[in-house]
């Protein structure tokens, strides 16, 4: 009986502890799964639709039109074209001095749109279209009207206001931007870390922790919302701070947040957080990725692309935030020259990142 007894109890821990191999294999086989930066592509805008290829975090691809606010469709570095979660593509701001928004292409209309014979209202109408109708555009600009192609085949002219700008964009497959000592040391470099970081810091988001269930950290320098600040009944709670090197030319600021805050976060990013700084006081030598300080309005920009008008006149593009004092809202392609700063009775102070000067 005894003997009966013990080999039941051995056969029930034997039980019990392949129960717990097996239990405690499950997550680790799970989390390799998860933890992969793979991401599928699909032929449909719904993901039980058939894969058609795959991306990687960090891969470009290009955008060509927002299907809904779940889903993207883009074109892959080898042509393949499907449909994407639309939470993974970050949208790369376009260099506004060569990419002027364009109509040619499938665009889709903005509001009901009526198409003439020829480019004028007072022709006969061959088609009336809803809002978000998919036309061809196969020319532009006609004395405000636009030449289509409709989904029949039959070809007219629509006015060019009634349809959304829209065109392919880069785009990339976003992750969290990593802070480390290394960075650019040319204006080449330095535009590219840009271009790459516009992506991940978003045109019209938000650079707060609102909606996020936290509040004002140095933890939170890569939350990015949707939601705008409202620093009259919020105060400075949910904005976001990060004290870089940059900090380092203005002592008086022990914690940088909102336009501040930002440069500094976007200098370290492009720089690296051992790059020098130093400091000018000339608008003429501006260069890509500097740090201008409007002194008087107390407000920062990084500077994105310097250029020369006709008369060899500097102007520049940057980004910032909270350009209004209120939103903490993302910009980028704000362009300034010296007289418009002048007109607002400012003067620039330029912190610099670059080992040597031009």
């Amino acid at each position: 009986m005894h003997k009966k007894r013990n080999l039941f109890f051995r056969r029930l821990l034997l039980w019990v502890l392949v129960c717990t191999l097996f239990i405690n294999a499950v997550p680790v086989y799970a989390e390799e799964e998860n933890s992969s930066s793979s991401y599928a592509l699909y032929t449909a805008p719904h993901a039980a639709s058939a894969v058609c290829g795959s991306f990687s975090v960090g891969d470009s691809v290009t955008l060509l039109d927002t299907v809904s606010p779940l889903w993207n469709r883009v074109r892959l570095n080898d042509g393949t074209t499907g449909y994407c979660d639309a939470a993974l593509l970050g949208k790369m701001f376009l260099d506004i001095e060569t990419e002027a928004e364009r109509l040619i292409g499938a665009v889709r209309t903005r509001t009901a749109a009526i198409v003439f014979q020829s480019p004028d209202t007072d022709s006969e109408p061959l088609a009336r279209l809803p809002a978000n109708a998919l036309v061809t555009v196969l020319a532009e600009g006609v004395d405000g009207f636009c030449m289509v192609q409709l989904q029949n085949r039959k070809m007219g002219y629509i006015e060019e206001d009634a349809l959304q700008h829209q065109y392919e964009q880069p785009a990339l497959i976003r992750t969290v931007p990593e802070l480390s000592a290394a960075g650019a040391v040319t204006e080449e470099e330095a535009a590219a870390r840009l271009q790459e970081l516009s992506a991940y810091f978003q045109h019209g988001f938000y650079w707060n922790c609102i909606g996020t269930g936290q509040r004002q950290s140095k933890d939170n320098l890569f939350l990015i919302t949707e939601t705008p600040c409202h620093h009259p009944s919020q105060g400075y709670s949910y904005c976001n701070i990060y004290t870089g090197t940059l900090c380092n030319a203005y002592p008086e600021y022990s914690t940088a947040m909102q336009c501040f805050g930002y440069v500094n976060l976007l200098s370290d990013l492009v720089f690296g957080t051992e790059a020098p700084v130093s400091s000018h006081g000339s608008f003429d030598r501006i260069r890509v990725g500097d740090h201008v300080r409007l002194v008087l309005w107390d407000h920062s920009m990084l500077v994105t692309k310097v250029c020369k008008d006709e008369n060899g006149e500097t102007y520049f593009y940057a980004t910032d935030v909270n350009a209004d004092y209120d939103s903490c809202q993302i910009q980028w392609g704000r362009k300034f020259t010296k007289q418009e700063l002048r007109r607002l009775g400012d003067y620039v102070l330029v912190q610099t990142r670059y080992p040597t000067e031009p």
